[in-house]
């Protein structure tokens, strides 16, 4: 699948709105081949081959990241045991008004949040963090993030209810 021409890289990075569009057109191919149903248990209309699921999952990344990422946030439910964090960049010092609009070139503030116009993920207060002054490229390797990243995995796991 991934060797197919519409899957190829582009010479140079398209803009911004035409690239989103393109991701979600290779997700919806992707979704349309049925290999999302790797990971899906058999009572719920998937394969239940979890190492498949993970291999297909790793190979995205070998194309393109943004469509692992997106097919990552689009396609994979969220376990209830377990406990969902974020980063989120702004090139503005706070997240709140242009700045989190603008956010970090490629996501907006409110999106990495969680409360982006067409999704919403409900993340606690305390598992988000925001980095500001910083484009997406430069959050990658950020030492705030993995100052943050050190403090939540140091932390107590939460107290589910059974």
């Amino acid at each position: 699948m991934l060797s197919h021409p519409e899957f190829a890289k582009p010479p140079a990075p398209p803009p911004t709105d035409r690239y989103r569009e393109q991701v979600m057109k290779r997700a919806r191919r992707l979704a349309a081949t049925g290999g999302p149903a790797l990971l899906f248990p058999p009572e719920f209309g998937g394969l239940g081959r979890v190492g498949a699921a993970i291999t297909s999952f790793e190979t995205l990344a070998h194309s393109d990241l943004s469509l692992l990422v997106k097919c990552g946030v689009q396609l994979v439910p969220f376990l209830p045991s377990a406990t969902y964090c974020f980063v989120g960049a702004t090139l503005a010092p706070r997240p709140d008004g242009v700045g989190g609009r603008v956010g970090d070139l490629l996501v907006t503030y409110p999106s990495a949040s969680g409360a982006g116009r067409r999704r919403r993920i409900p993340f606690d207060v305390e598992n988000g963090r925001h980095v500001g002054g910083i484009d997406h490229m430069r959050l990658l390797n950020h030492p705030a993030v993995y100052d943050q990243l050190r403090n939540w995995l140091g932390r107590d796991p939460p107290e589910r209810s059974p």
